[in-house]
């Protein structure tokens, strides 16, 4: 079955949600497996730019909105299945072209992003927003490592060096924060999250901001770059 709805989000993601509380927040996840809309998370409030596989889409990339609902392809090809295999003739192929079709998935140069542009347009808005107002803001990035750190990464670290907010960096094997902005780098996986609820609730209980508070962890070279770039690269 397609883990976009076979699969339940692991407890961390309650937990981050319980963090955040009632506070204002956006999503920018490279997850392409909807975990966060399904944990509870407000859907308007999430940006995915690499895709999500409740979509397909023509590989020939006919038309530019050549993308379709994926859970009722599944729902009409899975009572078909025998040991995993289909018949020939219920291969899935782009109903406006007829060439063969693939999960809507930043992958090539064929990946058609319409879909997400809108929450891509929300999500620097919200960005300009928070600047605007003076806000304080707080990035919790979590396992966003080299592979494609111009979606997540080093958004997230332009984001707090521009609103001089601070970075939160939950990595197990990449944790390096930047030396020129207020971050942190955590050498853990997600389940430190549900350490950091409970941190949280302590600080909150003694009513003192400075308990609690750790070191940085070891320092990497900026990479700077504009986040309003690279989010206008993803459109």
């Amino acid at each position: 079955p397609n883990p976009r709805w076979g699969a339940p989000p692991n407890e961390s993601y309650n937990a981050l949600l319980r963090l955040i509380n009632d506070r204002e927040y956006f999503v920018l996840t490279s997850n392409v497996d909807g975990c966060f809309e399904r944990a509870g998370f407000d859907p308007s409030r999430i940006y995915t730019p690499q895709g999500d596989i409740k979509n397909y889409q023509c590989l020939a990339a006919c038309a530019s909105d050549s993308v379709f609902d994926t859970k009722s392809l599944m729902d009409n090809i899975r009572p078909t299945l025998h040991d995993g295999v289909i018949d020939a003739s219920l291969v899935p192929s782009c109903p406006r072209c007829g060439s063969p079709v693939f999960l809507n998935l930043r992958g090539g140069g064929w990946f058609l992003p319409g879909k997400y542009e809108a929450q891509n347009r929300a999500f620097v808005a919200w960005v300009e927003r928070m600047a605007a107002e003076g806000k304080k803001l707080a990035i919790v990035e979590v396992g966003a490592g080299f592979n494609t750190p111009t979606v997540t990464r080093f958004p997230c670290e332009s984001i707090a060096r521009d609103l001089s907010g601070a970075l939160v960096r939950i990595n197990p094997t990449d944790p390096e924060v930047p030396t020129d902005i207020a971050a942190v780098g955590l050498p853990a996986g997600h389940e430190i999250l549900h350490d950091l609820e409970a941190l949280q609730e302590h600080v909150a209980a003694t009513d003192d901001p400075q308990e609690g508070q750790q070191g940085k962890g070891t320092a990497e070279t900026s990479m700077g770059g504009d986040w309003k770039a690279m989010m206008a690269m993803l459109r």
